[in-house]
């Protein structure tokens, strides 16, 4: 587990590693049931799409998600809770019309 941590991270002035136990890591992962704590999508523990997630300020722990989601995460960490669901409206399919009543 220890790995997990090292080989995921990039060590910054401020890095805090993650607040957690190679044991609560696992039950971690037994009750995400191996999907994205996000997205649900199934993912590999030791895939190289997977991620441990958590903040590299404080430490907290976020669960284990998709590389694309961690990369999102890091990249949009400084929004707003508004500026977030502004982006998830936007990307969000149109809901489909009705299907038309058969004649």
């Amino acid at each position: 587990m220890k790995y997990l941590f090292e080989s995921q991270c990039r060590v910054a002035e401020n890095y805090a590693p993650p607040d957690t136990t190679p044991e609560e890591m696992v039950k971690m992962w037994e009750d995400q049931k191996g999907r994205c704590a996000v997205t649900g999508r199934p993912i590999e523990l030791l895939g190289r799409k997977t991620h441990f997630s958590h903040d590299h300020e404080t430490g907290e722990v976020h669960g284990f998600v998709l590389h694309d989601v961690n990369v999102l995460e890091g990249r949009m960490k400084d929004f707003t809770r508004e500026e977030w669901l502004a982006i998830y409206d936007f990307y969000r399919p149109a809901p489909k019309p009705p299907s038309p009543e058969p004649i």
